[in-house]
């Protein structure tokens, strides 16, 4: 039972507690038989005596003051089996309601309104509150992994505030971006927002992924939709407070590098004869000793324990006219890097008002401030020498973090270039700060008592700043490009979309048997951002780290930039039921977009769907096994509009000077026929139900991408190397399934085990002209008709020669070579089924089980991605077979080759070459324990002893508790092709409380 089905019956309750004196007080929990999860706004009545009950609180508690002589008790809600208690003497009464397959109408979030799931056409998945409620992570979308089938969210970074990489249904495009549309409150945002946004004031979200539910979003819809929904108030007898808080630490998930310690490394340096290059001689034989009386390990001191905390108050309440919802929250969280963290402050305001039977209005406001300070390069996938991660693995162990003074070192004779990273990264800071506002006013007006119209306008407007001071004392502050004394660079940014959206909608039903519901909408949207930066150099004095400290401004004063775009929108809808079993619906709507010239400035997107609830036919009524037969299909189109404005013009730039004078100069060709890349989208679905125990769902799709971009080249004489334009195409197929199974189910103790899986195939079909395929040397992939994105193209190793050591590589016809030519590189890599290899993992999904017993819920959540390669980079670095040999090494090159015979994989010492190929190639799979959970619902007889408490709950929660993979470097959960210095991903343990006054 999804929590708005739970929330929307609590709004549709008063509170009738009414006293009674000489009666008697009942307290208790109302719990849901399938998964022992607590019902907010269940009724409780006192049988025969109209007035007299209450519902339940947000935790499934009530409390009840029963007249005298009252026998009886009726327990009930909407789609639930309504059950009687006899009271007989008892004050604490438990109940758990049973699934009313009969009466259910589970309601989903669809495009511009709801629908009874029944009556969903489309591809729709829900992921409730509870799903993602006290997960410890800053930007919610990092939890989404394995929630539900098809929704891939990739946490690539384990910074904190860093977001994840979300695809559905695969990767839908080259380069017009490949995340969904993020709908909050029916505003449009980027991911950006959501680490902002406090997941615990997220009632649900809906993943629309066929074109059936993706349709009305007409030219951005073909990488999904993600509608989320905040919290709103109910009507309760009084004001309901929540307090939710929490502690926890973080530590690094475990890397499966192997790092030499002191005595390893200096023996491989004498190996390499490096200790004679340095001029140390027998005369540095002391030196060497004393370097080995040290063995720092360099994991432990660019990386930290790192504490989190978390509070929030929420209050939720109101009448038949008026309800609301307010909380504020604040989030705390340091990095494992050292000099990394992450706050923010939140607050929502959800408002809804009656004014008459005809009229209401409201409005939902989400306010996001964030401040997050970054290691020097942010720990990102960078080669910089200045990033700490590097510096963990490279820095060698007989290397010491501190002087016996306590300072640190300036500088390290063995890192390249002479600094100290630990050093820099306490010198220099990187900061970011945001203010993120989404926010939405609405009307409705019932014409009719079958007519609506509804308004709305939305806003999301996003302010940030970034600041980035290289102090004179470091290394790269010494080295500034002028100067010498310094830098620093600060650049600020503002965007605002406005959105207004304006429905007609007509709902009836025709005698008993047909239903019809119409909707006829209007849209605009304005997007405008912009922002400047300016940078300075030469600073007198550590101490004052602000622009106007600077003593000379570097290059230009300032930069800055100004972009808009538009979208007009006009779309409508029709479905239609028979008999409850039949349903039907079709959607079209037409867009109008400023980023694309006249020639293909408006576009069509158009569904169609059907559903069957099968087992409401009479032939099925006498199968007492099957609860719910549901069959769906559903076809259509989407777009993706997703690129920078104006390329349809001949643009120019400015701001050179010429001699003196103000010139410009051409910015880009003139492409008067780009427009929106387009997906048609085919999909199957079939639920089944079966003996109230198990619950099961598999969807076929196919989506088709067509006109996707692409830069196409063009003649140097042209004045420009290339043109963007709608020539390519792809597809992505596959199968997704979803499996619930109640295992046990009694009084006081329920079993759940749940599943979901998805498999898909992505291809391309088209390039440019009669190319067929496109390599990149440099980024080691290759697009090519007939395979997936993200294919790798590197040169094969075929091992060391046993005869005389020397490294061996495969060319382009499979011959076997000691010259390395990455200019005839070698086939794609296949594995033994003859499957292309990628980095993009056609399997992937989720799984897990609950216990409950009683008020104690223990749960797991696994995540698994399969088939998916990654090219470790780090290792060119650790395993450079000498080249790198003053820094830190892998124990693996100690196993190098010695005498002729010797069977290994890394080759004589004296060649010192290093090349890249597929000795770095491996398996990105993994199986990951993401959530493991344990708490405990405190009985209402206890705290109905705790004046002015009606509800606590106690609970502890581990994030990324244990990963298993074959992955060698810092984490297999990885977008791209090339890691190289990721920052690590966290494993988080926190203990919470969660209070109800």
């Amino acid at each position: 039972m999804k929590k708005t089905t739970l929330l929307f019956t609590l709004f549709l309750f008063a509170t009738m507690q009414i006293f009674a004196q000489g009666g008697v007080t009942i307290t208790g929990t109302v719990t849901e038989e399938s998964n022992g999860e607590p019902i907010p706004g269940a009724t409780i009545q006192v049988k025969d005596l109209v007035g007299v009950g209450t519902v339940t609180d947000f935790d499934g508690n009530y409390t009840l003051e029963v007249p005298a002589g009252s026998t009886t008790l009726v327990f009930s809600y909407v789609g639930l089996l309504t059950t009687e208690e006899v009271i007989g003497g008892r004050t604490v009464i438990n109940v758990a309601l049973a699934e009313n397959v009969e009466e259910k109408e589970e309601v989903v979030i669809v495009a511009y309104g709801k629908k009874k799931q029944e009556a969903v056409t489309g591809a729709v998945s829900t992921i409730g509150a509870k799903q993602i409620a006290d997960v410890p992570v800053a930007s919610f979308d990092n939890i989404l992994q394995g929630k539900t089938a098809g929704l891939m969210a990739i946490s690539n970074n384990g910074s904190p505030g860093s977001e994840a990489t979300i695809t559905i249904r695969g990767i839908g495009s080259f380069s017009s971006g490949t995340a969904p549309l993020f709908i909050i409150d029916g505003v449009p945002v980027g991911q950006s927002s959501f680490s902002s946004l406090n997941p615990n004031n997220i009632e649900s979200m809906s993943v629309l992924k066929d074109a059936s539910a993706t349709a009305m979003y007409g030219s951005r819809g073909a990488n999904g939709v993600i509608l989320i929904t905040t919290k709103r108030g109910g009507i309760k007898e009084k004001t309901a407070i929540n307090y939710r808080g929490s502690f926890g630490f973080g530590t690094n998930t475990t890397d499966q590098f192997t790092m030499m310690n002191t005595d390893q490394k200096i023996d491989y340096e004498l190996a390499l004869g490096l200790r004679d290059t340095l001029g140390l001689g027998l005369a540095g034989i002391d030196t060497v000793n004393r370097w080995k009386a040290v063995n720092t390990d360099w994991n432990e001191v660019f990386f930290q324990r790192a504490p989190m905390q978390s509070h929030e108050v929420s209050a939720a309440g109101g009448n038949e006219k008026t309800k609301f919802f307010v909380a504020t929250s604040f989030y705390s969280q340091d990095g494992t890097l050292q000099r990394s963290d992450f706050q923010r402050w939140n607050g929502q305001f959800n408002f809804d008002h009656m004014v008459s039977d005809k009229l209401s209005f409201g409005n939902t406001l989400t306010l996001g401030w964030q401040k997050r300070n970054l290691s020097e390069a942010g720990g990102g996938n960078s080669a910089s020498v200045q990033n700490p991660v590097f510096a963990a693995y490279l820095s060698n162990p007989y290397e010491q973090p501190y002087l016996p003074s306590g300072e640190k070192p300036e500088k390290y004779n063995t890192y390249p270039f002479g600094m100290n990273p630990y050093r820099e990264i306490t010198l220099n800071d990187y900061t970011y700060k945001a203010l993120k506002i989404v926010s939405s006013l609405f009307g409705e007006y019932s014409i009719t008592d079958k007519i609506t119209f509804r308004s709305t306008l939305g806003l999301n407007f996003s302010n940030n700043l970034s600041h980035y001071y290289t102090s004179p004392k470091s290394y790269s502050g010494k080295n500034a490009a002028r100067g010498g004394k310094g830098s620093i660079s600060e650049s600020f940014g503002t965007g605002t979309t406005l959105v207004n959206t304006n429905t007609l909608r007509y709902s009836n039903t025709f005698g008993k048997d047909h239903s019809i519901d119409v909707l006829l909408g209007h849209e605009t949207e304005k997007v405008s951002s912009g922002g400047f930066s300016a940078s300075g150099v030469i600073f007198s004095n550590d101490i004052n780290r602000q622009l106007s400290n600077a003593t000379e401004m570097d290059g230009d004063p300032s930069g800055s930039f100004a972009r808009y775009s538009g979208l007009l929108s006009y779309f409508g809808t029709v479905a239609y039921g028979l008999k409850e079993k039949y349903y039907i619906d079709g959607s079209i709507r037409r867009d109008g977009s400023s980023k694309f010239g006249s020639n293909f400035r408006y576009a069509n997107f158009w569904s169609v769907g059907a559903s069957w609830a099968a087992q409401k036919e009479d032939f099925f009524k006498g199968i007492s096994a099957i609860d719910n037969l549901m069959i769906r299909a559903s076809a259509g189109t989407s777009g993706n509009s997703n690129i920078g404005t104006f390329q349809y013009a001949a643009l120019y730039g400015s701001g050179v000077n010429y001699d003196g004078h103000a010139g410009s100069y051409p910015g880009g060709p003139e492409n008067p026929d780009i427009t929106w890349e387009q997906s048609f989208a085919l999909n199957l679905g079939i639920e089944l139900g079966l003996f109230k125990k198990v619950n099961t769902k598999i969807e076929l799709y196919h989506k088709g991408s067509d006109g996707l971009f692409l830069v196409q080249p063009l003649s140097l004489t042209t004045g420009f190397s290339g043109v963007n334009k709608n020539i390519a195409a792809m597809y992505n197929r596959g199968v997704e399934t979803t499996f619930d199974y109640t295992i046990i189910r009694t009084d006081d103790f329920v079993w759940n085990v749940n599943l979901n899986f998805a498999y898909n195939v992505n291809k391309i079909t088209a390039l440019y002209g009669d190319e067929d395929e496109i390599s990149d040397v440099g980024s080691h992939s290759i697009l090519k008709v007939g395979e997936p994105l993200l294919a790798f193209w590197i040169v094969d190793f075929a091992g060391v020669n046993p005869a005389n050591g020397t490294p061996l590589w495969y060319d382009a016809n499979g011959n076997i070579t000691n010259a390395y030519d990455d200019e005839a590189l070698s086939s794609i890599p296949e594995s033994k089924n003859g499957r292309t290899l990628s980095a993009i993992a056609p399997f992937n999904g989720g799984f897990g089980t609950n216990f409950t017993y009683k008020g104690l819920i223990l749960s797991s959540f696994f995540t698994f991605t399969q088939g998916n390669y990654i090219i470790n980079n780090l290792r060119y670095f650790t395993e450079s077979n000498g080249i790198f040999g003053s820094q830190n090494q892998d124990v693996a090159m100690l196993d190098y080759w010695r005498n002729p015979g010797d069977i290994t994989e890394v080759q004589e010492l004296t060649l010192q070459t290093n090349e890249f190929d597929t000795r770095m190639f491996e398996e990105g799979s993994f199986l990951r324990l993401r959530e493991l959970s344990l708490s405990y619902q405190v009985p209402a007889e206890v705290t109905d002893r705790m004046k002015g408490i009606t509800s606590m709950r106690i609970y502890t929660r581990g994030q990324n508790v244990w990963t298993y993979t074959k992955y060698k470097g810092f984490d297999p959960e990885f977008v791209g092709n090339i890691q190289l210095n990721q920052y690590p991903a966290i494993r988080v343990f926190t203990i919470g409380l969660d209070l109800t006054i």
